[in-house]
């Protein structure tokens, strides 16, 4: 029995709730963290981009553009087809 199964909730407009804290929380999330680094990109071009190579700005550059990554492929697999919402709607 997975998750969804163990916590279903019908709601009176056919939507199952863990389905949707399954796929809106990943988008508000991939949101929040795209409109954050979009603000400091001026900085980060000062600070990271027009420097020296470094140890730390390589860390740096990994942890923006993986985390990014592994963000949207999060939102991705959400919207998919990976978990369908026919599945778990009662």
């Amino acid at each position: 029995m997975t998750f969804l199964h163990m916590y279903r909730v019908s709601l009176p407009i056919s939507v199952d709730l863990p389905l949707i804290l399954v796929c809106r929380l990943p988008v508000a999330a991939t949101t929040a963290a795209l409109y954050d680094h979009a603000l400091g990109f001026g900085q980060e071009v000062d600070l990271i981009w027009r420097t020296p190579p470094s140890f730390a700005a390589v860390l740096y550059i990994i942890d923006r553009y993986v985390g990014n990554a592994v963000l949207l492929a999060g939102v991705y697999l959400c919207f998919a087809g990976s978990i369908s919402q026919e599945e778990y709607v009662t």
